[in-house]
């Protein structure tokens, strides 16, 4: 599409849009920015029934009832309820079904007035079985692919993946689909045939290089997107990375759910963990979650009637990085100066990516745990048996999140955004501070406090009160590894000159093309940081 400035907001102005996910952390934010900004006709949601629960019902109790929306409520605090009623249509629908589930009656209203189709579910669950995910994940995909083809005014598809379904890769990575299958389909289908007789064993080695099904499975829908979309459809891929707490929408801090860095900052926070395996100089590729929010909308009205693949990453890394290390020392900060109420035990969390170190500070931590467990059975004490187990259970459960995690903060990724950064070139001025695209922004040291802020008073439900915000700190300063050396080298010069490839052993990056990049995009050279 040619570079000419666009409203998001004019765009979706009398559209009808339909939603999956909504019931997820991602996908309320998401539907609460659409109803507080937008003008939509009609919002349809994709909703599936609980056992002794109808749709509405569900929609009314997890959703709408929700803190996410408590600005709306406030907003609308006369019509809201009839607000909701007029523009909200939840549908009884399930992912898992054929044709989605859906009455005959809701399909054919979807196929006749539906003109942008966000997909936002998924299994996020990263040691799911390949079965599981495979039917989520992308059997999935297809069924919402196969409505989308099917409605008469669709303008996008948009579909929220992840910028790790290429973590198989290493280094710089660009906003594009990497060594794609050329039968995707039949190539799942034998491989969702063999996943239902599966050892976990044989699963590991059908991931490959890949650390989890969920990555795998949504690097197989992309795939399948790609090879199966129609040539007159228009498809949006969004690739978050690690998806954090709200920086401003609906309000700072907001999160309900423990996905991505939320379980590494709060099980560090209430003592569950003490040490991470892991880089602490590395970066941590955090992302909050109303700039992926504003990025799938704004994404969705530029993409328009395109009639092509279009990827976009939604990260920091590349405009903004930061390390596990400093995430790791606001972590400190913020909750040994707001010791939460329910604990296991004080907030001391390293990282440290010497296994032979891990593994004594666990030993140190089962060894009494053990002793105890044995004190017990044998003395006869009934009444402290399950406090023993219960402890065991709290080692075993942290070492089960460093195994989830391990992947994750022992690499490193820069993901490219130069279609980001067309969006933010292109959006009207007068809509640049209703949707937050521009990561160079985010101070991270408020950022990490809000983000704490918000486990203890959202996940904990403790009453805390909002971090005053301080003064910037000098980030690339504060970092004080020797890894970013070259970094300042470069900044210091001003100017990016081709340097030997020894320079840059460290990082394993492809800094050729970093710099390219910069070059095409005449960024500054402060703003990339590489």
């Amino acid at each position: 599409m040619s570079a000419q400035q666009f409203s998001c907001i004019k765009y979706f102005q009398d559209k009808s849009i339909l939603i999956t996910g909504t019931t997820g952390f991602v996908g309320k934010v998401l539907l609460e920015k659409v109803l507080r900004v937008l003008q939509p006709q009609r919002v349809y949601l994709l909703i599936r029934t609980k056992k002794g629960q109808e749709t509405y019902e569900r929609f009314s109790k997890e959703i709408i009832s929700s803190k996410c929306f408590d600005r709306l409520r406030e907003i609308r605090s006369k019509d809201f309820e009839d607000f909701i009623k007029k523009v909200v249509v939840p549908l009884d629908g399930d992912l898992l079904k054929p044709g989605l589930g859906l009455s005959q009656e809701a399909r054919q209203d979807v196929i006749n007035n539906v003109n942008v189709i966000i997909n936002s579910a998924a299994s996020v669950d990263f040691n799911s079985s390949l079965k599981v995910a495979l039917e989520i994940n992308y059997y999935g995909c297809q069924r919402m692919l196969d409505l989308a083809k099917e409605c008469k005014q669709l303008e996008n598809f948009i579909h929220v993946s992840t910028a790790y379904v290429n973590s198989d890769q290493f280094g710089y990575l660009e906003e594009k689909i990497y060594n794609p299958d050329k039968d995707v389909e039949g190539f799942v289908a034998k491989l969702y045939k063999q996943s239902h007789v599966m050892t976990e064993a044989q699963q590991k080695i059908a991931l490959a290089k890949f650390p989890n099904t969920y990555t795998y499975t949504k690097n197989l829908a992309e795939q399948m997107l790609s090879q199966q979309r129609p040539p007159n459809m228009q498809i949006t891929i969004i690739r978050p990375t690690i998806v954090g707490c709200s920086m401003r929408d609906p309000n700072p801090g907001w999160i309900d759910s423990l996905v991505g860095g939320a379980a590494v900052l709060f099980f560090a926070g209430i003592g569950l963990v003490k040490v991470y395996k892991g880089n602490g100089s590395l970066i941590t590729d955090q992302v909050p979650v109303d700039f992926v929010v504003d990025q799938i909308l704004v994404a969705a009205a530029y993409e328009a009637n395109q009639k092509s693949l279009q990827i976009y990453h939604s990260g920091t890394s590349a405009r903004n990085p930061v390390t596990w290390e400093f995430m790791k020392d606001i972590c400190l900060e913020y909750w040994n100066q707001n010791v939460p109420q329910v604990k296991v035990s004080p907030c001391t969390i390293e990282i440290n990516n010497n296994l032979c170190y891990y593994r004594m500070k666990n030993i140190q931590r089962k060894i009494p745990a053990l002793l105890y467990q044995q004190v017990v059975e044998l003395v006869g004490l009934r009444n402290h048996k399950k406090q023993a187990d219960r402890y065991l259970k709290v080692i075993d459960k942290a070492d089960i999140i460093n195994k989830t995690f391990k992947h994750f903060n022992r690499n490193e990724w820069i993901y490219s955004q130069e279609n980001s950064l067309l969006l933010m070139r292109t959006l009207d001025k007068s809509e640049q501070n209703i949707f937050l695209l521009d990561v160079s922004t985010i101070d991270w040291r408020q950022y990490f406090l809000n983000f704490n802020y918000g486990l203890q008073k959202y996940i904990l439900k403790e009453n805390v009160d909002l971090p005053v915000e301080q003064e910037q700190v000098d980030l690339l300063r504060s970092w004080k590894s020797s890894n970013f050396g070259d970094i300042q080298w470069i900044l210091n010069k001003n100017e990016f000159k081709s340097q030997p490839n020894r320079l840059y052993k460290s990082k394993n990056l492809n800094f050729e093309k970093i710099f390219q990049y910069k070059d095409k995009q005449k960024i500054d050279n402060c703003i990339i940081l590489f």
